[in-house]
């Protein structure tokens, strides 16, 4: 399995992506793969959705390590081949490191709103480079 994480400070649209990368790569699927709320954030989500044959596994609740680390083994035992997720680095969140330190993984650092993209773009820009690694 390989593991895509998108790591960032908290609150700076992290989940937000993801979201955008499961519209961009579910456009025109019907019905919609199904969306699992993860914790107490009404944003947060878990899915797995067929992309381009693979099996690709979203998960957005990047800001506890335990809970990662165990997504990242569940997602693996049911035989994703990709494991799209969120990783908050306001702490070391030694556990979820060390787990995807053990996996083919590319980290994608969040692009930031700037006096020359907005919100939308920086999310956007970063959807668009996950999906190009998948």
């Amino acid at each position: 399995m390989k593991i895509i994480f998108l790591e960032g400070k908290p609150n700076t649209g992290k989940t937000t992506t993801l979201g955008i990368v499961y519209d961009l790569i579910t456009n025109g699927m019907n019905p919609l793969p199904t969306k699992t709320p993860l914790g107490g954030d009404q944003n947060d989500f878990e899915c797995i959705v067929n992309y381009n044959g693979q099996n690709v596994a979203i998960y957005t609740m990047g800001d506890f390590s335990t809970y990662l680390s165990k997504a990242i083994t569940k997602y693996d035992n049911q035989g994703c081949d990709v494991f799209i997720c969120t990783l908050s680095n306001n702490n070391l969140k030694i556990r979820a490191r060390n787990k995807i330190k053990k996996y083919n993984n590319i980290k994608v650092s969040k692009t930031l709103k700037s006096d020359i993209l907005s919100e939308h773009q920086a999310n956007t820009q970063d959807a668009n480079i996950i999906i190009n690694h998948i």
